[in-house]
């Protein structure tokens, strides 16, 4: 499975270079607290140094002395601060960086990771994931071909593995999808449209009888699961062309709202649009939910 995450966290702004000064290094180079045994298993723990994860069991909080100090050691624990999840393959290829896992197909259940201790976490950038290698006992990068080899070997080559990988922005498929593109009305008069649009991301879109599921150009075997790969499959096919974004809410007389977001591109006569349209209601939740989801190319 593999995951794609909303999260207040950001890796919009990494690159190689911020990864390139860990290559080769061991965890005691990289950790001060003293959490620094070649016998533990420091694949999230290097991860947590590299991108400043600050929270869950931290690697101070092994000794007194250093107690309430570090960055987060357990992969479990950034995994299932995940929202948005599916599989590697699935993937828009625009999602970059990201975080990579690997882990028995039978250790995910929904959009949580289990106990088994079969599971690795790395940083995926550039055609490459940056990692921790246990084994070796330092920073080590691999392909996400060879990432999951290394795994059934490690793990057993009969086990069903998966490679799976989380996103983590703020407004996620907007910014993972389009750091390429150029938008001419990016500072939206309003954003409430696509906040509700993103927010509602883990929809499955089988479950929703008037959208009809974006099928990306690189990969036109694949059908969309949930809106947010929709949308995410979507702008990726719009990477490097003129956007423009359409966020519009109507209110209506029963205080539910009427609301409309348009991706759309014109660029000579390249000119076409994803639609999305759904009624929004308000609840007792932070997110309101949405209702009458419609999904559509023009023309």
């Amino acid at each position: 499975m593999e995951l794609v995450c909303q999260s207040k966290l950001r890796l919009d702004g990494l690159k190689t270079a911020d990864l390139e000064k860990y290559e080769g290094l061991d965890i005691k180079d990289i950790c001060s607290t003293g959490l620094d045994s070649a016998g533990l298993n420091h694949c999230a723990h290097f991860v947590s140094h590299a991108l400043n994860l600050g929270f869950g069991m931290l690697c101070g909080n092994m000794s007194w002395d250093t107690k309430g100090q570090g960055v987060c050691i357990r992969v479990d624990e950034i995994f299932n601060r995940c929202k948005l999840v599916g599989t590697w393959s699935d993937r828009p290829l625009c999602l970059k960086p990201c975080l990579a896992f690997v882990t028995p197909s039978t250790n995910i259940q929904g959009n949580h990771v289990g106990s088994s201790p079969k599971k690795h976490i790395g940083i995926f950038i550039d055609d490459k994931i940056w990692h921790y290698s246990n084994g070796s006992d330092k920073v080590v990068t691999d392909s996400p071909e060879r990432f999951l080899v290394k795994f059934k070997g490690l793990y057993g080559s009969k086990r069903n593995f998966t490679l799976v990988c989380w996103a983590m922005n703020k407004l996620l498929v907007v910014w993972a999808c389009t750091l390429l593109a150029t938008f001419s009305n990016l500072a939206l008069a309003n954003q409430e449209a696509l906040t509700l649009l993103l927010g509602n991301g883990q929809l499955v879109i089988s479950m929703q009888p008037a959208c009809e599921p974006y099928q990306p150009d690189s990969q036109r075997s694949s059908v969309a699961k949930t809106l947010s790969q929709d949308v995410a499959w979507a702008l990726a096919d719009m990477v490097g062309k003129p956007v423009e974004i359409e966020s519009l809410c109507e209110v209506l007389p029963d205080a539910r709202k009427q609301c409309r977001v348009v991706f759309s591109v014109n660029q000579g006569e390249l000119e076409w649009a994803r639609v999305y349209q759904f009624t929004s209601f308000p609840n007792s939740l932070k997110t309101p939910k949405l209702a009458d989801l419609n999904c559509f190319n023009l023309p």
